[in-house]
């Protein structure tokens, strides 16, 4: 069958779909899951076992440990789902990784204003400020996927009804 309003043969999108379902993906996700828990796991014992540390620190720690948890959450969702949800997978991720950038930059800053001793807090905000513009390069890039997907998908649609109309 030839291409519909530019749309590929229903072959190149199935082709596309179960290399997206085969085991890199499931492994990408895997490692994310277990490297996201091994974090949040020793970052939050830090936090919780060692009360010498500064308050600053310690909320550091738990703040790291509380994004190892959810990006483990999500890993843990995308494996179990088993579906194919490229674009809504990208934007949660977009997000997440916009809002924890956010906190890592804030939180630099905030620790900065605390301790006026140390120049430390500027490299630590550079790496803040440089990881939320990536963050929301990829996440705007998101946005247009999905734009793009749901053009897509309107346009399969009013193709198939006028399709079924002229049958």
């Amino acid at each position: 069958m030839s291409e519909i309003s530019g749309m590929p043969p229903a072959a190149v999108i199935q082709a596309r779909v179960s290399t997206a379902l085969a085991l890199p993906s499931r492994l990408r996700h895997t490692a994310l899951l277990l490297v996201a828990t091994a974090m949040a796991g020793v970052t939050g014992a830090l936090a919780l076992t060692e009360p010498g540390l500064p308050l600053r620190t310690r909320l550091a720690l738990g703040a790291l440990a509380v994004g190892g948890v959810a990006w483990a959450m999500f890993a843990g969702w995308v494996l179990a789902r088993r579906e194919v949800l490229f674009g809504r997978h990208r934007l949660i991720a977009g997000w997440m990784a916009v809002g924890f950038s956010a906190v890592l930059t804030m939180t630099s800053a905030v620790a900065a204003w605390m301790d006026r001793r140390t120049t430390m807090w500027l490299p630590a905000t550079g790496v803040g400020v440089v990881m939320l513009i990536l963050a929301a390069v990829l996440l705007h890039r998101a946005h247009g996927d999905v734009r793009a997907l749901r053009t897509r998908r309107d346009a399969l649609r009013a193709a198939l009804e006028t399709h079924e109309v002229a049958s």
